[in-house]
């Protein structure tokens, strides 16, 4: 920057006034202005703005010199240096207060009026030259969706001449203006448009003229700089329409597939709409957005487009980003997704083959048009997804609608896939499908469709969730060796009730990576726990002693409120990875250890969650010892809590314990919950709980308290526990061996014990849960029962003090005799007539 330069950028400065408007959008807009060859002293900002009379009156009190009230204007822009001031007023005005269209509009509207020079009035809130402006000529009725690039510059006509749009014209938009653009007109469509009301169908008719503006772009671009553009605002809204409507049913031609009725190749958008979505585009090279403006930009459409009801949920990417950098696509891969949503895996799989590129880029793009397959039952996403591609790569000739689980009705319903999906063709399959409890595919489809994962151990299934199937399909569609990257709930490869999940696996893929996916990705659309599985296609049994890459991220680049943070450790381990490094809490387990333990799931094979575990015992000298091993020695017993009343049953005096209420050591009781005395017995099968003083307690499942423990302490043992809660008991060998319950509630509750749960402690769908894990954690083995008592005494002194204390209080209860009624809170009761305290 030159002396001249700085001195003007010191004055801009100096002359704005306080607030980020002004810093940020203001400031740099006259700065801007300044590229375009204006001179500092024709532009009227800041402190001293330039104001617009209120009324006629004050008008004239402005044209006598004398004070008058008037609405400041953000910026002014005079004829000339010569002609600012007091003596001429502005041709054009800039607005930048207003943070919403109709606004901003009204604003300017209203300035015009009373200030009769002003030629142009122009909306921004940005001072990016690709960014949305909105232009109010005078003299027109509808404001011009233009860009700030388009400001007349000194000496240019400021009232458009009607000159054909060529493609030189053209600017590639920056990646926020394009997303406040495509933001811009769901809103519009949304609060104008009375002719599309329901989401789905705003969306759908925006895809179609994005298509339409991306052939546009494309002929364009194809005949050379000077070649005329096609999509461009005519003279009214009805002329507009006109052209938009007669060019699109001749486009619809080039893609039978997605409009195949007379309603899917119509445009149903009013006039008005139509000319709004043609003028806010038309001044973009939509076509060179690049592939960080596409993915952000469209993050608007593609968010609208993937509905959680459906069980689609819209793909971060920082996740896709990961995902094809551990399946490294190569150059020979055939690479399909079969639930492609909007494409968001097939576009990163071609910037990551075009960022390795480095000889003729349009190899890349060639590539594109014949390695990339795409499928997607809604037709919505599937325009979405060639409109990405497009503009990516144009990659987007086998991006198709269609339903691929249902193979049996492609010859009737979607005959374009035959040809196209075949059995063994692909190398690579990169794909996110929809999840959700209710999403199942019946077991009658899936033997139509030729699928097999239901059929496991000679017995078949009803249904199968569609996750797993399309699993399945992903064997169907690779040839041997080849490999699969798809994101999955974790609770199929560890939970109990999916253990044939992994004997179907067995003899069909070889899980090569499983990268944890942290819950924070999907948060704002489902609890359901993911990780990134890679698997490849073998034929016969795999070799057993190979390796599975286990990789524990704790970020992804997202928080958990959704927004994008700085760390994006789920990408850093993979790029360590492929360094050859191993990552904090990364883990190579062998195959066969993985199929004995049946746990395919990142966080279990996490070294880090024992470390402080093994410290401790390596500095006192001293083993670890299981808790299932004490079980099969027979020095510890274990059962499960009673089950669960209905909350009619809630009215009683037997108290009812949930997972929420062991807390501190303690079983507290919740006085809402408390059962009559027949339903307790009845979920106790029989007239007593079961349950012994001193026995310790903690949820196993569906709580964040997993292995905190608390203990039943005398007088508490007619309790109900619910399904969730495990119990453990020390028998009396164990007691002679040191494992008393105090012993086992000090070894339990040392902290780094509590660390080592948390590698057990795995979610099932969205509910943690460690099913019989809890056998495997370990707590000090005490050299002997004079070491375990010495350490324990504490905890047994602390413990036996609790239950005196409670026993003196309920001792109180004797006073009723003498007239007065306690009721002790550590033992609450309730009746239909309520609490009497005295």
């Amino acid at each position: 920057m030159n002396n001249h330069s700085q001195d003007l950028a010191e004055e801009i400065v100096r002359q704005l006034k306080k607030g980020p408007e002004q810093e940020k959008v203001v400031g740099p807009l006259v700065q801007y202005l300044l590229s375009k060859g204006y001179k500092l002293e024709q532009i009227r900002f800041g402190k001293k703005e330039w104001r617009v009379p209120k009324n006629p009156s004050e008008a004239t009190k402005r044209e006598r010199g004398n004070q008058f009230e008037g609405f400041p204007v953000d910026i002014a822009i005079f004829d000339s240096p010569e002609m600012t001031g007091k003596s001429s007023s502005p041709s054009i005005i800039i607005e930048t207060k207003q943070p919403k269209e109709e606004a901003g509009i009204s604003q300017l509207e209203t300035y015009m009026s009373l200030e009769p020079s002003v030629k142009l009035g122009i909306w921004a809130n940005s001072a990016d030259p690709s960014a949305p402006a909105l232009f109010l000529y005078r003299g027109e009725r509808y404001p011009r969706h233009k860009l700030i690039k388009d400001t007349p510059s000194p000496g240019e006509p400021i009232v458009p001449e009607g000159a054909p749009l060529r493609y030189k014209d053209l600017v590639t938009p920056s990646q926020e203006a394009l997303r406040r653009t495509f933001s811009n007109l769901m809103d519009y469509l949304a609060s104008k448009d009375a002719n599309v009301v329901r989401p789905d169908d705003r969306l759908n008719e925006l895809c179609n003229l994005i298509l339409l503006k991306l052939e546009s772009d494309r002929k364009a671009k194809a005949e050379g700089e000077e070649a005329e553009v096609r999509w461009r605002a005519l003279s009214s809204p009805e002329a507009t329409a006109q052209m938009i409507r007669k060019w699109f049913r001749d486009f619809t031609r080039i893609y039978p597939e997605l409009f195949t009725s007379e309603e899917e190749r119509t445009i149903r958008l009013q006039d008005d709409s139509i000319h709004q979505v043609v003028e806010a585009l038309e001044r973009y090279r939509l076509l060179e957005a690049g592939s960080e403006a596409v993915s952000q930009a469209f993050q608007v459409l593609r968010t609208e487009a993937l509905r959680s009801a459906d069980g689609q949920f819209f793909t971060p990417q920082q996740v896709i980003t990961t995902g094809v950098e551990l399946v490294d696509v190569k150059w020979d891969d055939l690479v399909i997704d079969p639930a492609c949503g909007t494409g968001g895996f097939l576009i990163e799989a071609f910037f990551s083959l075009t960022n390795r590129a480095t000889g003729d880029p349009t190899q890349a793009i060639r590539w594109a048009q014949t390695h990339l397959y795409g499928v997607d039952k809604d037709h919505v996403a599937v325009k979405l997804a060639k409109a990405v591609m497009q503009i990516g790569g144009d990659g987007s000739a086998h991006i198709f609608r269609g339903d691929s689980i249902r193979r049996h009705e492609w010859p009737k319903s979607f005959p374009h896939l035959q040809p196209e999906l075949r059995e063994g063709r692909f190398d690579l399959v990169l794909t996110n499908p929809p999840f959700g409890k209710d999403l199942v595919v019946m077991a009658e489809d899936l033997d139509k469709g030729g699928f097999s994962i239901h059929r496991v151990g000679g017995s078949s299934m009803k249904k199968v969730p569609i996750g797993l199937v399309f699993l399945d399909l992903a064997c169907w569609l690779l040839k041997p060796g080849g490999r699969v990257g798809i994101i999955l709930p974790e609770t199929y490869f560890f939970s109990r009730s999916y253990q044939w999940v992994l004997k179907w696996l067995r003899e069909r893929f070889r899980p090569l990576v499983v990268a944890n996916v942290p819950m924070e990705a999907f948060q704002q659309y489902a609890r359901a726990k993911t990780s990134f599985f890679v698997f490849e296609k073998v034929e016969g049994e795999p070799d057993l002693e190979g390796e599975v890459l286990f990789l524990n991220p704790q970020t992804c680049g997202i928080g958990p409120d959704g927004k994008t943070i700085d760390s994006n450790e789920l990408l850093d381990h993979v790029l360590q990875v492929k360094k050859g490094e191993l990552p904090p809490g990364a883990a190579r387990v062998k195959l066969r250890e993985v199929y004995e333990r049946g746990v395919l799931v990142p966080r279990y094979y996490d070294p880090r969650y024992e470390e402080r575990l093994n410290r401790l015992l390596k500095e006192k000298g001293i083993e670890g010892v299981s808790l299932g091993e004490l079980v099969e020695e027979g020095l510890l017993e274990h059962r499960f809590g009673h089950g669960s009343p209905d909350r009619l049953s809630r009215k009683g005096e037997i108290p009812y314990i949930k997972v929420s209420d062991l807390r501190a050591g303690r079983v507290n009781v919740n006085p809402t919950n408390l059962l009559p005395k027949e339903v307790a017995e009845k979920l106790w099968k029989g007239e007593e709980s079961g349950l012994r003083a001193w026995d310790l307690l903690t949820p196993i499942r569906a709580s964040s308290n997993i292995g905190e423990f608390a203990v039943l302490l005398p007088g508490e043992e007619e309790r109900v526990l619910t399904k969730e809660i495990l119990v453990l008991r020390a028998t009396e060998k164990g007691r002679e061996k040191g494992y008393t319950p105090f012993y086992l509630f000090w070894a339990l509750s040392l902290a780094a014990v509590r660390e080592a749960w948390r590698r057990i402690t795995l979610m099932q769908t969205n509910r943690e849960d460690v099913g019989d894990c809890w056998k495997e954690v370990r707590i000090p083995k005490p050299p002997n029962s004079h070491w375990a008592e010495s350490v324990s005494r504490p905890v047994r002194e602390y413990l036996e003090a609790l239950a005196q204390a409670q026993k003196a209080l309920l001792g109180l209860e004797s006073q009723e005799k003498e007239g007065f009624s306690f009721v002790p809170f550590l033992r609450a009761r309730n009746d239909e007539q309520g609490t009497e305290a005295s």
